[in-house]
């Protein structure tokens, strides 16, 4: 009797503390809950307290928040960003990312360590990266300026008869800042992790094969990723200057795209060849993977039905495109459940004619298109 109690009361502290575990490693993508901000000015310290209790920011993310409040505008502008890039690049597949809208609330989809998972951290990483390099070089941001070139990239210019000038997207100061902002909870629980899993006996589990450190080795690795897509998105532009048009001196930069969108996609590219981390992993053993690789620990459903447990919304319902063969097409997006088609009328403003003085009247043209949609 006395060992059959032990051994279930050891059971149930394994499954406690097992899902506790999994959880905490997990929490701290609810920051882009910001997203959705409306009624936080970042003025006072107790913007931060309510973007901890209402928006899901961590208790290190909360200490961050009240030592650099000016930063958090950049930090939200970067949520709604990470959640409106994501919800664009994917919307033609079955997982349309919808579900970083119900952020601080967390989906299965992103809390088991699937590749959407993956994704999400790397482009929300990225973003904060991103807006920050931006907000440096446009002088939002007092706290840095232009970037540095470094020694290599001055000989570099030296070399090639240019000199570094303008004033370039500060990537690394953007970097070190969104390492410490987004990476904060899974150093924060390392810690806490191992203390919680010495209370579990060594025969019921072997703390060198937990799904905890595996997801804490994926969470900081897409996070990297994401820091490294936009660092690799830099690209030199030049000016010349000199008598008459001439190039006797070029003057160069390096600057961000212009649009966000750019640095996720090639994100995206890497989600489609993300790795699986097998059972086993510790925290440093993918030094020897690309930092660009995106990866994972849970293999994703199909998100062809509707599954809560699994964070499937299904498609159902969604619009395909019978003319095409890939993502979007109906073949795919539905699943083999086939699909039906509506004639939706569109009316437009046509043959529009600008009469003195001063009005413009145009004529409404109608036009007939089809819709296709997953039955």
């Amino acid at each position: 009797m006395g060992l059959r109690h032990h051994v279930r009361s050891a059971a149930i502290l394994f499954s406690t503390l097992l899902f506790a575990l999994v959880i905490q490693q997990t929490l701290a993508i609810r920051w882009i809950g910001l997203h959705g901000t409306t009624n936080l000015n970042w003025t006072s310290p107790n913007d931060c307290r309510r973007a901890r209790m209402e928006y899901g920011l961590s208790k290190g993310q909360t200490k961050i928040c009240k030592g650099w409040t000016e930063i958090m505008p950049h930090v939200t502008k970067a949520a709604y960003l990470a959640a409106n890039t994501c919800t664009t690049l994917f919307q033609d597949r079955r997982w349309n990312c919808s579900s970083v809208f119900l952020t601080p609330k967390l989906t299965p989809d992103l809390i088991t360590g699937t590749r959407e998972q993956g994704i999400v951290y790397a482009l929300s990483s990225a973003a904060i990266t991103y807006t920050l390099a931006r907000g440096c070089a446009d002088g939002t941001i007092f706290h840095c300026s232009c970037a540095i070139p470094s020694k290599k990239a001055t000989a570099k210019a030296v070399k090639n008869s240019f000199q570094w000038g303008g004033c370039g997207d500060n990537v690394r100061w953007g970097a070190q800042f969104t390492r410490s902002f987004t990476d904060t909870l899974e150093t924060e629980r390392d810690v806490q992790t191992q203390r919680n899993l010495r209370l579990i006996d060594a025969t019921v589990f072997d703390e060198r094969n937990n799904r905890n450190s595996m997801l804490n080795v994926m969470n900081l690795h897409n996070n990297k990723a994401g820091r490294k897509a936009v660092s690799q998105s830099l690209q030199m532009h030049c000016k010349c200057h000199g008598v008459s048009g001439t190039c006797n001196i070029r003057t160069c930069w390096k600057s961000l795209p212009s649009k966000f969108i750019e640095v996720g996609k090639k994100l995206v590219n890497e989600y489609s060849r993300a790795i699986e981390i097998k059972s086993g992993v510790r925290t440093g053993s993918l030094r020897y993977s690309s930092t660009n690789d995106l990866v994972y620990v849970t293999k994703s459903p199909d998100y062809c039905s509707y599954d809560p447990k699994l964070g499937s919304y299904g498609t159902s319902g969604r619009a395909c495109n019978k003319s095409l063969t890939g993502y979007a097409g109906c073949e795919s997006m539905c699943c083999g459940r086939g699909y039906s088609t509506k004639i939706i009328e569109k009316i437009e403003r046509c043959q529009c004619k600008y009469h003195w003085c001063c009005y413009v009247k145009c004529k409404s043209c109608h036009t007939w298109i089809e819709r296709q949609y997953c039955n």
